[in-house]
């Protein structure tokens, strides 16, 4: 008992009185940082319960039912939602998204999968982006495999983008009608980031465009690495042609090029990728191993040295330099691979002493695709896509039209001899070596390798004879 002023109080009486604000607000803090605490907890352990669905997944494109024990913990925090709501409203709002996506970038946001088909899988996006990116980062590597199937992948100028529109138009596949290059620059993720936001689900394979990635040491080495099932597609084409054709492309794309009298053998930035050099095809190609300079399979020390001193001097010193400084560092592609010449990308002809021939090739070189795609529908007649600038007014597209070479005239006659070189050693490796690989495939080996005999050959000759015909 005290005494304050002349008023007595006990200890009972003192324990009845109001607590002070200041011990009252540490009651509040504390209580505050019991829920976080248990509100952190209960993130931690869904996260590890995601990591530990997603690293489930293999690479044929099957998944475990999606995110259920983790979406169980979620709804523990809200009990007046009911259980898997907000996955059902996820997977829709997924849908709805990505019909919409398809509307603008195909016009057909209503497409299905063939109803005769039930050889692919179905393939819905009900994993969300974040979370597969999550997973990869975890070291699921091959997560994503199931989401693309096919890369049109190079070379520039040769074809790629009628490849790209010409395979979209087959009932069971879906293409993403427009070059990305997410694989070079970007995490290896993002490009199925494109594909569930552009294509639809369903049973559909799923395929993209970048022509620069067959070049880009980071884009294959990611492919290798988290997409090693997908199936790659290479163009080539004629060197003096392709040289030909890329410079009257960035002329057309309003580039300031300079005059092709002036550029040499040499590749600089001024050149914006016009480059003799990049027509060596084998020079890039022989970096995927798939053939003895990219992988050791002879238990025969010496056969093994026989073999790679043969196929080396098949490149130029200049080319050698940069293969013993680029080869130990890459990593070996396990790729598929499906090589065509943009002269095979054509409707036979109708008329002359070689029809049947002709329509022959053709047939064998678009069997051999659908089966290397494993689709079971014919595909539809070939087309041709030009691509460049064309919303040009009439006085514009002359300025930029001469400017444009001829590269038969009597001018380039150098440009030409540098690029038959090349083309010649192409020639001779890809058919000694890489088109003898198993997982390199060609429609019509025999067709192919008459088109290859021509890259050493001056195809000017043929246009001056048809100017005369």
């Amino acid at each position: 008992m005290t005494n304050n002023g002349g008023t007595t109080t006990t200890r009972r009486q003192r324990q009845r009185q109001p607590p002070s604000l200041i011990r009252l607000s540490l009651k509040r803090c504390f209580a505050a940082r019991s829920v976080l605490a248990l509100l952190l907890l209960s993130y931690i352990i869904s996260h590890v319960t995601v990591i530990q669905e997603l690293s489930s997944i293999d690479a044929s494109g099957k998944s475990p039912p999606l995110l259920s024990s983790s979406t169980t913990l979620m709804m523990r925090t809200n009990p007046k939602v009911p259980q898997k709501q907000p996955q059902q409203q996820s997977a829709v709002r997924m849908k709805q998204k990505t019909s919409s996506v398809t509307n603008k970038k195909e016009g057909d946001s209503t497409r299905q999968s063939p109803p005769n088909n039930r050889s692919l899988p179905f393939i819905s996006y009900d994993i969300p982006f974040d979370e597969l990116r999550s997973a990869m980062d975890a070291g699921n590597d091959t997560v994503a495999q199931h989401l693309l199937d096919f890369g049109i992948i190079g070379f520039p100028k040769c074809g790629t983008t009628t490849m790209m529109q010409w395979l979209g138009m087959h009932n069971e596949i879906v293409a993403i009608q427009h070059e990305i290059m997410a694989l070079q620059k970007h995490h290896p993720a993002r490009i199925v980031n494109f594909v569930m936001k552009e294509l639809p689900p369903g049973r559909f394979l799923r395929g993209y465009k970048s022509p620069n990635d067959v070049e880009d040491q980071r884009a294959l080495n990611k492919l290798a690495q988290h997409y090693p099932h997908t199936k790659l597609i290479v163009g080539l084409r004629h060197p003096v042609l392709w040289y030909e054709s890329f410079y009257n492309h960035r002329i057309q794309n309003g580039f300031n090029m300079p005059p092709m009298t002036e550029m040499n053998a040499n590749c600089i930035g001024g050149y914006y990728g016009v480059c003799i050099g990049r027509a060596g095809y084998h020079g890039t190609l022989v970096r995927m191993g798939k053939t003895p300079l990219g992988y050791d399979n002879s238990t025969d020390a010496n056969k093994k040295a026989e073999e790679r001193m043969a196929e080396r001097n098949l490149f130029s010193p200049k080319e050698r330099r940069s293969l013993r400084n680029d080869l130990p560092v890459r990593t070996i592609s396990p790729n598929p691979v499906f090589l065509y010449d943009t002269s095979q990308l054509k409707m036979p002809s109708t008329s002359g002493v070689d029809v049947v021939q002709q329509q022959d090739n053709y047939n064998q070189f678009v069997q051999t695709l659908k089966t290397y795609l494993g689709v079971s529908q014919d595909f539809p007649p070939m087309i041709q896509s030009k691509p460049g600038k064309k919303d040009l007014n009439a006085t514009e597209q002359a300025r930029r039209d001469a400017r444009k070479v001829d590269i038969c005239d009597e001018v380039y006659q150098e440009h030409r001899k540098w690029l038959l070189e090349s083309g010649k050693r192409t020639k001779e490796w890809i058919l000694d070596y890489f088109v003898k690989s198993p997982d390199v495939t060609v429609g019509n080996l025999h067709h192919f390798r008459e088109i290859l005999d021509m890259y050493s050959v001056d195809p000017c000759l043929q246009r001056n004879r048809n100017k005369t015909d």
